[in-house]
């Protein structure tokens, strides 16, 4: 097949490493062909899958993303390994609407009422959306969740499939979230690893340690220089050095995760893939942390595919768009299964099976029902991104050429044709989803436990 054209290109990088760690699943993968198979039905052999989401990683913060710093070596490799999407965004600035999004395929405003973050933040997933974990379930597979945000958890159905769930930040026994060590929560994936034993299985590791606060242990609180737990845009400097050090800190324990797949001899019948909910920012855009804008810094999030062996999909990287909308319909395809007829999302194996179709220009939607201090919603089309501040806001809309301008500063939203191209179809989609979110039972808050509310208030949220 001829690449020349295509959004798939090989990635080669040398940057030095000696990563034993992950060269098991990268020497047995990366001498294979470029690209195989041009089918993509399910039906097909039933792979295990692991997902590792990666709380507030944004993906300029890897060396894969065309970081300078060294924060991710084994990421790096992996990538080098599998499929990378260069331009992956989630659906919403802050977790708990991305992560809806993840498990019914359904973008936020078709699954969550606009309410105030206070409020919104106790609404439970509506039982009626058949969630990913069911439909695995469904298929003969064991399902399993790792789960350290207090915010994901059981009280608001986040466990609606799962076999097991398992909140790290509550079975460690820890003092507080921020001390949920990385021995830990490879202790538990290895459990869960060990009982599942021949079953096919789905496991969901949903890491947090990029989070705010950024309190990376040793040596990883000054690998890139002095570093600090506080925050303040005076502090700008230290943060990004602790917040490197986080991710520093999650890479490795990521580099161990593919290690014991590898030596479990998992790596033939397994995909893992690597993501995030949404990004950080340290004032980019005059805002920090996450949860206030649709910019990229908090919204373009990596995407690694590593396939099992027989896949041989090496290296390759995939510039056209594709979001979080995306996971449920891929995940099922991985997994043999069919999604559903009405998912928006679809499978990005079809990136590197079928080029064409998949360079075919897609409407990609991001907007939250309930966030913090930010009333907007987004739409990305190929290298255009088209922001709507809603009129009492009093914000103006915003487009930018993310090609020529992807630091987001320069608005066209005045000048350019597009403008209200994209408008018309952002209130479109908005439009579409409270009329799918009309079809379901209304959801009650929850009253959420104490030890939660205080994990919740320590993460920022409830201030």
């Amino acid at each position: 097949m001829d690449l020349e054209g295509h959004s798939l290109v090989r990635w080669r990088r040398d940057r030095n490493l000696r990563l034993p760690r992950v060269a098991g699943w990268v020497g047995s993968t990366v001498l294979l062909l470029a690209v195989v198979g041009c089918g993509i039905s399910a039906g097909g052999e039933q792979n295990n899958v692991v997902l590792v989401m990666v709380d507030t990683l944004r993906a300029d913060h890897l060396g894969c993303y065309g970081y300078d710093r060294d924060t991710s070596p084994n990421l790096d490799r992996l990538a080098e390994s599998g499929v990378l999407f260069e331009n992956f965004y989630s659906v919403a600035p802050w977790t708990n609407p991305a992560i809806a999004t993840h498990i019914t395929g359904r973008y936020p405003r078709a699954v969550f009422p606009p309410l105030p973050l206070k409020k919104a933040i106790g609404i439970p997933l509506p039982s009626q959306l058949p969630t990913l974990a069911e439909r695995l379930q469904e298929g003969g597979y064991r399902t399993v969740a790792l789960v350290d945000h207090p915010g994901i958890n059981p009280e608001l159905r986040f466990d609606q499939g799962f076999d097991e769930w398992h909140s790290l930040f509550l079975d460690g026994g820890f003092d507080s979230w921020t001390v949920t060590e990385s021995d830990f929560v490879l202790d538990q994936f290895l459990a869960s690893l060990d009982e599942l034993g021949a079953q096919k299985f789905f496991l969901n590791l949903h890491l947090v340690y990029p989070h705010r606060p950024y309190a990376p242990p040793p040596p990883y609180d000054s690998m890139f220089g002095p570093s600090s737990p506080k925050t303040g845009r005076a502090r700008r400097q230290e943060m990004i050095n602790a917040y490197d050090g986080e991710v520093r800190y999650t890479d490795e324990l990521i580099g161990r995760i593919a290690e014991a797949l590898d030596e479990r001899r998992l790596t033939q019948s397994t995909w893992l893939l690597v993501t995030s909910d949404h990004g950080e920012g340290f004032w980019e855009h005059n805002q920090a942390e996450h949860g206030n804008s649709f910019f990229n810094e908090l919204t373009r999030v990596p995407l690694i595919l590593v396939p099992p062996q027989r896949e041989g999909v090496a290296g390759l990287r995939v510039r056209s768009p594709a979001s979080l909308v995306d996971l449920k319909p891929t995940i099922l395809g991985l997994a043999g299964l069919d999604p559903e007829e009405d998912l928006e999302g679809r499978d990005l194996r079809t990136s590197w099976s079928n080029p064409a179709e998949f360079e075919a220009p897609r409407w990609l939607f991001l907007a939250s029902p309930h966030s913090k201090d930010v009333e907007a919603a987004a739409v990305v089309r190929g290298d255009l991104k088209f922001i709507d501040r809603l009129p009492w806001r009093k914000a103006r809309p915003a487009l930018f050429d993310l090609a020529e301008d992807p630091a987001e500063k320069h608005n066209l939203a005045e000048d350019s044709p597009r403008t209200t191209e994209m408008s018309r179809r952002l209130k479109a989609h908005l439009k579409q989803c409270e009329q799918q979110r009309s079809s379901l039972l209304s959801e009650d808050a929850v009253e959420l436990d104490e030890e939660v509310l205080d994990r919740l208030r320590a993460l920022g949220y409830l201030q």
